[in-house]
């Protein structure tokens, strides 16, 4: 590929793509190596059971054809000087899934934090006689937070700048536990003070991930006001007491003050009830009486500190190219060190994440490169897995 920046047109070309179907029908999907770009680690090589028909080898010159038009129109130039058809589509098939990577890296990349052993835990583990390679598999997707450059690819100085601005990744991380934990004890609040005890106990699923979307944005913006004390000098247990104080001052004193700062409560309220009419057959006064409930509990929780997380975290961010052997395989990498009360930390990480394709995207990725087409040698479920 000799124009790899140049893919300003669309590669999605439903006639490749139809011709790409016919020879997976036709042969065999495994002639299709987009493994050697989605997991380099392969040494997957495409060869032939059986020489191909003249209609297979006709379906192959299409192929040829038609990507190699594709390609000039996204600036690649491509003159194979061999007679042989099946190796020129094994050649001009590689560009064609390296220019689809490209584009939909350019278009569409997101990026989330990998939980991945820290240097001491994978000492740990081979004390132990433990495998190397043990999962502790956590993905946390931090919005707003990992700049990119014009190619999709992490800018990580501009990450490092914002979030030395807005602490978002520190407060995602300290409110990840929080806010699961809350959800659950929501609903545990919920049964003892409703009146429509029915309705949550058939209903407690859906209950949990309302809390959950309800609650994290609410976590994260009250423990950034936690981090703005530390960045402002004071110690984190000072931190912690006086967003706690403010807080539970700003309940007693206009309520509904804190719940109208947050504008994502209401249009999850509003879909929550909609979504139990249509379930349960209600009266709309019955779902919007127990959200009053709901309400109630955002409320005091604010007051009485729960959305104040325990945990809170010296950030520090190691460029690929800076970080230990041990973590060849990985990217830029995130460690995490816990403060203590006085704002101290160990000189070891606490924890440690790669910054990678999240998994939501790996799926978009892997459908636009690959058309949806598998070869049986690196499926889907199977390129989820790869770092």
């Amino acid at each position: 590929m000799t124009n790899p920046n140049a893919v300003n047109h669309k590669v999605e070309d439903n006639t490749l793509i139809a011709i790409e179907r016919d020879i997976a029908k036709s042969i065999s999907p495994m002639v299709f190596n987009y493994i050697f770009l989605l997991d380099p680690t392969q040494n997957y090589q495409v060869q032939l059971k059986n020489p191909l028909t003249k209609d297979q080898l006709t379906l192959i010159q299409k192929y040829n054809s038609s990507a190699t038009t594709l390609l000039k129109e996204n600036g690649v130039d491509i003159d194979l000087k061999m007679d042989d058809t099946f190796e020129k589509f094994k050649i001009i098939q590689k560009d064609i899934y390296t220019l689809r990577f490209i584009q939909a890296k350019k278009y569409f990349a997101k990026y989330s934090l990998v939980r991945i052993l820290t240097q001491e835990e994978t000492e740990l583990a081979r004390l132990m006689k433990e495998p190397s390679d043990i999962p502790v598999f956590l993905e946390i997707y931090v919005p707003d937070a990992i700049k990119l450059s014009e190619n999709g690819s992490v800018d990580l100085d501009s990450t490092i700048e914002l979030e030395k601005k807005t602490n978002q990744i520190a407060a995602t991380m300290s409110s990840y536990s929080n806010y699961l934990d809350l959800a659950h004890r929501m609903l545990k609040h919920v049964f003892d003070i409703t009146d429509y005890v029915f309705l949550v106990s058939f209903n407690q699923s859906e209950l949990i991930e309302l809390f959950k979307e309800l609650l994290q944005p609410i976590v994260i913006r009250t423990d950034k006001d936690v981090y703005n004390y530390i960045d402002r000098g004071f110690k984190p247990v000072e931190a912690i007491t006086n967003v706690k104080s403010l807080n539970s001052k700003e309940a007693d004193n206009d309520p509904q003050g804190y719940y109208k700062k947050f504008d994502h409560i209401d249009s999850l309220l509003n879909e929550f009830v909609e979504l139990m009419i249509k379930k349960n057959k209600l009266d709309k006064k019955i779902v919007t009486n127990l959200v009053k409930d709901i309400v109630d509990l955002l409320i005091l929780y604010h007051k009485e500190g729960y959305t104040v997380s325990e945990n809170y975290y010296k950030i520090k961010f190691i460029d690929h190219k800076d970080a230990s052997p041990l973590y060849e395989k990985y990217h830029h990498l995130v460690e995490l060190y816990l403060y203590d009360d006085v704002g101290d930390t160990l000189r070891i990480p606490t924890e440690l994440y790669d910054i990678r394709f999240s998994t939501d995207f790996k799926k978009l990725m892997f459908n636009i490169v690959t058309s949806g087409i598998e070869n049986p040698y690196l499926t889907l479920d199977e390129y989820l897995l790869t770092d």
